[in-house]
């Protein structure tokens, strides 16, 4: 577990992502091209990833994890904002802070029942961008079956 947050800031070739590599639509006569999730973590800056890196990691010291946990948290963490920013057209480079500027520092309100999470966002100022990927709307599952529901305000 020691070299989580290391791996984070690396300049290795290793990307801190699991997902899978993406296959670009082809041109009539030309085979698809694949992107390795390698080629898209090294359009960012070192110093990008590894301030992205120190951000999580100075969250999770301030509100007090145990360090394994916080180590695990500040992995994730990092591996859901990189998915987050490649969902955004033209934004998978993007640093955290834009990206938290931009799409998530947004009032919400949240109402929960037994089946049902619904969280209602007022409209982020690239909220464009949202409409666009469609992330503006969604549904998933919780682990307890419950619904969550995401709409935003506009």
């Amino acid at each position: 577990m020691s070299e989580i947050s290391d791996s984070l800031v690396s300049t290795s070739d290793a990307d801190p992502t699991d997902e899978p590599a993406a296959v670009h639509p082809r041109a009539p006569g030309i085979e698809s091209i694949t992107v390795s999730q390698t080629a898209r973590e090294t359009s960012r800056t070192f110093s990008v990833r590894r301030a992205d890196a120190r951000e999580l990691r100075d969250a999770a010291v301030e509100i007090g994890l145990p360090v394994l946990t916080a180590k695990a948290l500040v992995r994730i963490s990092y591996r859901a904002l990189r998915a987050y920013a490649r969902r955004l057209p033209g934004f998978g480079p993007s640093s955290n802070s834009h990206l938290r500027k931009n799409f998530l520092l947004t009032p919400a309100t949240v109402w929960c029942d037994a089946a049902l999470v619904r969280v209602t966002l007022v409209a982020p100022a690239l909220d464009v961008i949202w409409r666009i990927c469609g992330a503006g709307k969604a549904t998933y599952i919780l682990p307890d079956g419950r619904f969550v529901r995401v709409d935003v305000r506009r």
